[in-house]
C-alpha cells in the first residue's frame, strides 16, 4: 500500500506547532540534529501507526520494522536472525543497546496483535506528548524514568548504564526542552503510559 508523502507541517500545524517553544536558545538548524524535527517525527509515527492497522486477524507474532536500520544497522540493533520462536507470545520483545536510559530502540519490535493493536495508537499518543504542558514533557525536564542524573553531553558514561536493568537507584536524569524531540524518548514513554514496559524483553 502506498499513499502521496504528507506534509505534516501543514497537516499538523493547529495541533503541534511548538518546534520554537522547543528549540528556544538551541540552533538546531546548525547541529547533527537539524533532521530531528516535530513534523518528521510525526512522520515517523504516522507509518508505523498506519501500517499496524492494516493488520486483520490474531496472530502470536506481529514483526514492527525499520528495514533502513533493523536489518542493515549496527550488530547491536540488527534484527537477531537466531530469534526463539518458542518464546513467550505474551512478552514484547525489542532491542538491548546502550541507550536505554534515554529510550528504547525502535529498529525492531516483536510482539502478539493485542499489543500490536495498542501501538497502533502511538501517532495520536506522540502528538499528545508534543504538547508543551503534556507529562511527557514534564518527565523530560524534570526527571526522565528509569536514568540516571548526569551531566548533559556526548561522553558521560552514566548515559549508557542502563539502569533499568539493574535494582540500583540514582537520581534521574534532566534533559533541556529541545532534546524531548526525540524518536527514542517518546518510542519509551509510550510503552511506559500504555502499561507495556514491563512486558519488554531485551534481546
Amino acid at each position: 500500500m502506498f499513499e502521496s508523502q504528507i506534509d505534516f507541517d501543514i497537516t499538523e500545524k493547529q495541533i503541534c506547532d511548538n518546534q520554537q517553544w522547543f528549540d528556544e536558545g538551541f540552533d538546531r538548524n546548525n547541529t547533527m540534529y537539524k533532521n530531528a524535527t516535530i513534523y518528521n517525527s510525526l512522520s515517523f509515527f504516522y507509518s508505523r501507526s498506519s501500517a499496524l492497522k492494516l493488520i486483520e486477524g490474531d496472530y502470536d507474532r506481529v514483526f514492527v520494522m525499520r528495514l533502513d536500520i533493523g536489518n542493515k544497522g549496527t550488530g547491536d540493533v540488527n534484527f537477531p536472525h537466531k530469534f526463539d520462536f518458542n518464546s513467550d507470545t505474551n512478552k514484547i520483545y525489542t532491542p538491548y543497546w546502550n541507550q536505554l536510559n534515554i529510550g528504547l530502540g525502535d529498529m525492531w519490535t516483536i510482539m502478539n496483535s493485542e499489543d500490536a493493536n495498542k501501538l497502533s495508537n502511538i501517532y495520536d499518543k506522540v502528538k499528545s506528548y508534543y504538547q508543551t504542558d503534556s507529562e511527557y514533557v514534564n518527565k523530560m525536564l524534570t526527571g526522565w524514568p528509569m536514568s540516571e542524573k548526569c551531566e548533559f553531553n556526548s561522553t558521560a558514561k552514566e548515559q549508557f548504564s542502563n539502569i533499568c536493568l539493574t535494582d540500583k537507584t540514582t537520581e534521574l536524569m534532566t534533559y533541556p526542552k529541545w532534546y524531548c524531540v526525540n524518536n527514542h524518548s517518546l518510542y519509551k514513554y509510550f510503552f511506559i503510559d500504555m502499561d507495556m514496559y514491563k512486558k519488554l524483553k531485551f534481546i
